[in-house]
């Protein structure tokens, strides 16, 4: 398969050995153009803050893990995060944010490698995961290939308004 000037031989690998390419960046740099581009190439891609916020929903360990370390104030009536109440305490606060990064990435990743496995189940041999925290999770060391997308800060600052309003 050839993805742009990448080439890449998805029949690599044994049974049991799905290939894993981590892709990472910045906020709007183009992680998802290329996740599309690979989706449309035949390559499942899970979606790290997807996947993150389908585990928002309650019940849920995520959502228990959060409140347990921010407090209960940081969900909504229904049970929800309040993205606005948790924002303030960790978007100001770099340990917060570390803190915010700590308590949820490990959950992230056990979801990730529970996909991972289900498709590598199904006959898959190439997954790629898009991931804004793919190198500070330490999961990198776990792709065969990592990819990081980088764009003008214009570019950024454009699209992140467009997609943001």
């Amino acid at each position: 398969m050839y993805v742009g000037k990448f080439m890449y031989d998805t029949k690599k690998g044994g049974a049991g050995m799905i290939k894993k390419i981590g892709i990472t960046g910045p906020s709007g740099s183009g992680k998802s153009i290329l996740s599309d581009h690979l989706r449309r190439a035949g390559i499942p891609t899970i979606d790290a803050d997807k996947l993150y916020h389908s585990m928002l929903v309650p019940p849920s360990r995520c959502l228990d893990a959060i409140s347990s370390v921010f407090g209960k104030d940081i969900l909504t009536s229904d049970g929800r995060i309040d993205r606005s109440v948790l924002s303030s305490k960790v978007f100001s606060d770099d340990k917060q944010l570390k803190l915010l990064n700590d308590t949820v990435l490990p959950i992230v990743i056990d979801e990730i490698k529970s996909e991972i496995s289900k498709l590598e189940e199904s006959g898959e041999e190439v997954v790629a995961i898009d991931a804004p925290t793919l190198i500070e999770s330490g999961f990198h060391k776990e792709c065969d290939l990592t990819v990081s997308v980088i764009s003008s800060r214009q570019t950024r600052i454009s699209r992140i308004s467009a997609r943001d309003n």
